[in-house]
């Protein structure tokens, strides 16, 4: 899904911890987490449906394509989220998190359906679990920002709606610390590793949705800006 934890290139060996911009070592559990998911991860971001986001020629239907998938996605992931929490209250606060409602509004906004099918996404059946599939979703905020700034550098800024990719970057990045201190905690001796199958699962999961999303091949229903 667009917008995970940025893993390709570069391998820092810090991560932000919050707005201030300080840094701290990235923790053992999140260079697990990361190095399971690396190779994955580019897969996922290279998709057609996503990189079109960032590639030239990007048209009202390419954009609304994209958002109708990740909805699937989220459709299907933040159920799993929040009914393996709803039994244990107080573990995370997921509410505050959720993407669906934005992406259902910029879907309105752009005159189109939600999602026709949901995500198979795993339940989480222990906390590791619910720590890998915590990854992939949270992830997708530090990358909504950056795809963000590229469409406003490239003129769509109040062309398109963009409730699920606008971020307030300082906030994004505490909200991500947060999750990796959580996840830290969390996450008992022996926990990494089974937090990474889970993570690792769920990219194959959301390739698969996407490639069950693409649209019909056709430049007639690519609509520009100014059509």
């Amino acid at each position: 899904m667009t917008g995970l934890p940025p893993q390709a290139g570069q391998r820092p060996t810090t991560e932000r911890a919050g707005a201030g911009g300080h840094r701290r070592p990235r923790s053992d559990l999140h260079r697990c987490l990361r190095d399971a998911t690396k190779a994955l991860h580019h897969r996922l971001d290279h998709h057609p449906l996503l990189s079109a986001l960032v590639r030239p020629g990007l048209t009202i239907d390419r954009y609304g394509d994209a958002l109708q998938a990740l909805q699937g996605v989220f459709a299907g992931a933040e159920p799993a989220i929040e009914d393996f929490l709803a039994v244990r209250p107080g573990l995370f606060d997921y509410r505050s998190r959720r993407k669906l409602p934005a992406l259902q509004a910029d879907l309105a906004a752009l005159g189109r359906d939600p999602a026709p099918r949901a995500l198979r996404c795993p339940a989480p059946a222990s906390v590791a679990d619910l720590i890998g599939l915590l990854y992939t979703v949270e992830g997708t905020s530090l990358g909504a920002y950056h795809i963000r700034r590229h469409l406003c550098r490239q003129g769509w800024d109040g062309r398109l709606p963009m409730r699920f990719l606008t971020a307030d970057p300082d906030r994004t990045d505490g909200a991500w610390a947060e999750f990796l201190s959580f996840a830290d905690r969390a996450c008992a001796p022996g926990d990494p590793a089974r937090a990474a199958q889970m993570a690792a699962a769920i990219f194959p999961a959301a390739i698969r949705h996407l490639d069950g999303s693409l649209p019909p091949s056709s430049g007639d229903r690519d609509r520009t800006v100014s059509s």
